[in-house]
């Protein structure tokens, strides 16, 4: 299996250390391709108020490789 992006939900927002307010990001799965077939993870569905329905698909950070 070969993750290739993640899936991310909007989950409110913060104000940074400089003050800037910031979108806060939860990943809910990932997009994965194989044999150029591609499919979606979901390892969770955001539900609530705040929600919008819109899905982000983002690169995947190198850092947090362990999420998956």
């Amino acid at each position: 299996m070969a993750f290739i992006k993640a899936l991310k939900a909007a989950n409110g927002t913060y104000t940074d250390s400089s003050g800037e307010e910031k979108t806060n990001w939860v990943t809910i799965g990932y997009l994965n391709d194989t044999n150029g077939k591609k499919s979606l993870k979901i390892n969770s569905f955001p539900v609530g108020g705040d929600w919008d329905g819109w899905v982000q698909i983002f690169d995947l950070d190198k850092d947090r490789k362990d999420e998956f």
